[in-house]
């Protein structure tokens, strides 16, 4: 073969290379100049695809071909494409092979509004339907500026700056829970479902259900073949299975001997057992909430348990649910304060406050009651009265920030403590 033939040939080959090579980064929208090492000052925000209005490099699967896109964030089959996504195997963007430099640019490429048919939670709205999100709003509209503008600080700050937390210095607790990470969409939600909680999210919340891990626990049976915990809802998948662990009469028994319900906290073996039947798992931080009407204008949610604990994973002072006079008791982990008082029944509802159901509990104080998850402005409180049939005014935040309170000012707190009612001007 002549030398003029073997370069040609090369040449060719060359040039395939590098125009998949092409191909391959063009896919991860992203400037392939600038993706070098950890640096990402060059990055593209995600164009949209003229042809069915996603952005390019965001496959939504539909597994049962039926033209619905399926929820990428659970219920994933054996043979899932869902990761596609968010990741990529080989030329991911950012971290844990993201298709984006970021989680929260990863969370915004469906959740900014460009996906219709889901939340978009940068403008608190439900899908295309216009109406507000139950969990506020985290950017407000250009033309509505900037009026009493409050949210959770996604992506600009580290989880020790929680109000009530461990302290703007500290990296870490006495348990162990990591504070200098920085917060993000994923510090609050789970991805990939795990624990099945309500708006996915996290069962470990702040490292919690980690450093509840339990040990030795005596699972109780019926017919020796079926045994169940105290506790349901174990997490499941990586890295949590790695801590669940079924012994029998203290002996740790094979895991082709039996099979587990996480869900349900229960274990079935193969064969009766005689012995006692302890294990080791990791319960998740349960949060429950009924949701009707999902995802259209007429939704509507019902909060449940879970969410003064899961709260007060990082606003720790907060979390005094077992203290009967907080308000008159110095309470909290990192320093002695006042606290109201949550995790009690209260005597009837309440106009533009949410309260939830936990137990015997059928209207509890939480967190939640006052407060919303993302954020507040006007606008939202505007829209919020006309859900929520609060008869007060909607104004400006004359404190400044609204602390993501669910009505102006202090509303909040008139709305049960009603000093008006009896306050008369002399």
């Amino acid at each position: 073969m002549s030398y003029k033939r073997i370069s040609l040939i090369l040449a060719l080959s060359l040039a395939f290379v590098l125009a998949f090579a092409a191909t391959a980064l063009a896919a991860q929208n992203s400037d392939p100049a600038s993706v070098k090492g950890d640096t990402y000052s060059d990055y593209l925000a995600t164009p949209k695809n003229t042809t069915n209005g996603y952005p390019n490099g965001i496959y939504l699967q539909d597994q049962n071909n039926d033209g619905v896109v399926d929820d990428i964030h659970s219920n994933y089959q054996r043979n899932t494409d869902a990761c596609a996504s968010c990741h990529a195997t080989h030329t991911g963007v950012g971290a844990s092979l993201l298709q984006w430099a970021t989680v929260t640019e990863t969370c915004n490429a469906c959740h900014d509004g460009t996906i219709a048919s889901t939340y978009d939670v940068m403008n608190g709205q439900i899908a295309a339907t216009g109406k507000r999100t139950f969990g506020g709003v985290f950017m407000e509209a250009v033309a509505e500026g900037t009026n009493s503008l409050s949210r959770h600080s996604v992506g600009t700050v580290n989880i020790n700056a929680a109000p009530g937390g461990a302290g703007a210095s500290a990296t870490s607790d006495a348990n162990g829970s990591k504070w200098d990470k920085q917060f993000e969409c994923t510090s609050c939600h789970t991805p990939h479902g795990q624990g099945g909680n309500f708006r996915i999210l996290s069962p470990d919340v702040n490292g919690l259900a980690m450093l509840s891990k339990k040990t030795s626990v005596a699972l109780t049976t019926y017919d020796n073949l079926v045994f169940t915990a105290p506790d349901t809802n174990w997490i499941a998948g990586y890295p949590y299975s790695v801590s669940t662990k079924i012994y029998v009469n203290g002996v740790a028994a094979s895991s082709t001997t039996y099979t587990i319900d996480y869900k349900n906290g229960k274990v079935t073996f193969n064969a009766t057992q005689t012995g006692a039947v302890t294990a080791d798992y990791v319960p998740s931080v349960k949060v429950t909430a009924t949701v009707t009407g999902k995802l259209t204008a007429a939704e509507a949610v019902n909060y449940g348990e879970g969410f003064n604990k899961f709260c007060g994973a990082c606003h720790t002072d907060y979390a005094n649910a077992n203290i009967a006079n907080a308000g008159e008791t110095l309470t909290g982990t990192y320093k002695e304060a006042y606290r109201h008082r949550v995790g009690y029944q209260y005597s009837s509802n309440k106009a533009g406050l949410k309260f939830g159901a936990s137990g015997a509990i059928t209207r509890e104080v939480n967190c939640m009651t006052c407060h919303v998850a993302h954020g507040t402005d006007q606008q939202w409180w505007t829209d919020w009265k006309t859900t929520s049939g609060w008869l007060g005014n909607v104004s400006g935040e004359n404190a400044g920030s609204s602390a993501l309170k669910r009505l102006p000012n202090m509303s909040t707190c008139e709305a049960c403590h009603a000093k008006g009612a009896g306050n008369y001007s002399y």
